[in-house]
């Protein structure tokens, strides 16, 4: 265990529960920058042109905005980080996207209410990172051969209340993963103190902690100040503050801040503090706005050693000390700040959804093939009056099916006798039962393939 884990339980006098998680941080640090990680890897390398909605709830949620920054930042390509609901109830077109869930341990309601709703509508693909592989979560992402399930088995098990050694886990395998993938380099400090504090002693780092922590907890509101690169943590920070009552928490971006934000401080100088998170590569755009704030702003400047992806990691690790020592401060465990009756009610509501007009007296799987066949949402195929006409197609194809006598099949390969990934390694049990049922039957099985070395369409029977 590093040293600066030892200070912190010796000197901080964090809660029992959130303490011990903290002591486990660089022994999770040292797991996550060594596990194997090929599964991750093989299902991130197919991503590259693929738009990516990333889901989670609770801490889980500033995973999925790590997700879709490293996304964005490596592959390129469009990403957003979503709750559960939101996603649920998005009319997002899903054909082409990869949808990510992580939760670390896949029992929560929404994500698997959530999880149930995207399957349905088979998006490109669908990832699972989970840590526990007999989770509901895992069990149900078995069912489907379209979805890459991946599970880490974490070294400390389940967190306390709030996300933290699953948190840096998981951010630690999926910077590797899309750093090792995109530009074939995934360098981190080797240890947990090189991430947070390199060019400082232990006693320097923890005293100018210390000194950020005592401006920020004597104001009622703390104003968080980032640039793009470190907005993971800074979301972080705020879910954290909320969800234990640590304080009441405000985020904003250097430029975003410049539009109208500014005004809460005109208005409640004396209730409020800024953090602002600062790299060198924000650094001069950080310090002319840090200058023009009024003198009577009690302002903490979070300097952190390292740029993009390691920065915002550096970034996380600092917010948890930061959420010890508010805890400290508040006389509040963050780890077990204590549930009321009426939040365990509400995390366990069964029924969650939000009832619009959306389906239009739709069966659910009349929805979804209607919205896949299209590729247009039911609402704007209700605004276009061409609703009617595709249900009343959808009903005579039904219609059709259902009554004609069949004496062959003809399917395509990759993508429906088996999914892109297995078709090396052959089709599934399952897809086999259902062909030699057919075949049972008398009913003669074609397959359709296309030779990229020949350029040319075969029909094999």
């Amino acid at each position: 265990m590093s040293a600066i884990i030892i200070l912190f339980k010796g000197k901080l006098n964090l809660g029992k529960l959130y303490a011990k998680e903290m002591d486990n941080l660089a022994a999770t640090y040292e797991w996550a920058v060594k596990a194997n990680i090929d599964e991750l890897l093989e299902a991130v390398s197919g991503l590259a042109d693929s738009p990516l909605v990333a889901t989670g709830s609770g801490g889980s949620l500033s995973a999925a905005h790590i997700a879709a920054s490293l996304h964005e930042a490596y592959a390129g390509a469009v990403a957003k980080a979503v709750t559960p609901l939101e996603l649920t109830t998005s009319n997002l077109r899903q054909k082409r996207a990869t949808i990510l869930f992580v939760s670390a341990g896949g029992r929560n309601v929404d994500v698997l209410k959530a999880f149930r709703a995207m399957a349905a509508r088979e998006p490109q693909r669908i990832l699972v990172l989970c840590s526990d592989k007999t989770s509901p979560l895992s069990r149900l992402a078995g069912e489907h051969s379209f979805v890459n399930s991946i599970n880490f088995k974490l070294p400390f098990g389940k967190d306390g209340f709030l996300a933290t050694n699953s948190l840096l886990a998981f951010s630690i395998l999926m910077y590797r993963a899309w750093a090792t993938i995109y530009i074939n380099e995934a360098e981190l400090p080797p240890d947990l103190p090189s991430l947070i504090y390199p060019n400082e002693s232990e006693v320097g780092y923890l005293k100018r902690l210390r000194e950020i922590g005592e401006t920020l907890w004597q104001k009622e509101t703390i104003s968080i100040l980032y640039s793009p690169q470190i907005k993971a943590a800074a979301i972080d920070f705020e879910s954290k503050f909320t969800e234990a009552a640590l304080g009441s928490v405000q985020i904003a971006d250097y430029r975003n801040f410049a539009h109208g934000r500014h005004h809460w401080l005109a208005k409640r100088a004396d209730e409020t503090a800024v953090a602002a998170f600062v790299t060198d590569e924000d650094r001069e755009l950080a310090t002319k706005t840090l200058r023009l704030l009024p003198p009577q702003i009690a302002i903490s400047t979070i300097n952190l050693p390292f740029t993009g992806p390691v920065g915002m990691l550096s970034a996380l690790v600092q917010v948890f000390h930061l959420t010890g020592l508010a805890g400290e401060k508040r006389g509040i465990d963050p780890g077990r700040p204590g549930v009321p009756d009426f939040g365990r009610k509400i995390y366990h509501l069964r029924k969650f959804e939000i009832k619009t007009n959306g389906t239009c007296g739709l069966k659910p799987f009349e929805k979804v093939v209607i919205e896949r066949k299209t590729g247009n949402s039911v609402a704007r195929l209700v605004h276009s009056d061409d609703l009617k006409f595709w249900k009343t197609a959808l009903n005579n194809f039904i219609e059709k099916i259902e009554s004609s006598l069949f004496q062959g099949i003809v399917f395509d390969f990759d993508g429906t006798l088996c999914d892109r990934r297995e078709r090396l390694t052959g089709i599934s049990d399952q897809i086999a039962e259902h062909l030699v049922e057919l075949a049972e039957n008398d009913i003669k099985i074609g397959v359709a393939t296309e030779s990229k070395k020949k350029q040319g369409r075969f029909l094999i029977i």
